[in-house]
């Protein structure tokens, strides 16, 4: 399922989820601890378009499939609902 608010790619040799909006970041973030016990090793936060922008970094994996999982497993529907809140 693709999630036009998320991004995973892999950047030098791990594995990177680039997430738009604080609100949307909050949501991921804590979906991905609570319900995947998926923990990222640091996060750098930028701005694209007068949107902030959040890339974690999951240094310790270089496949994706995991973290694909857990982002296909998010509801689409409650995602846009937080998207459109601030946007």
């Amino acid at each position: 399922m693709s999630h036009p608010n998320l991004k995973i790619e892999v950047i030098g040799g791990h594995v990177v989820l680039l997430v738009e909006d604080t609100e949307v970041f909050d949501y991921v973030e804590d979906f991905l601890i609570e319900e995947h016990n998926l923990m990222y090793s640091f996060v750098v936060i930028g701005e694209a378009n007068g949107v902030k922008t959040y890339t974690l970094h999951f240094q310790e994996t270089s496949d994706p499939t995991k973290l694909q999982t857990a982002v296909d497993a998010i509801d689409p529907d409650e995602l846009q609902r937080i998207w459109s809140l601030n946007n």
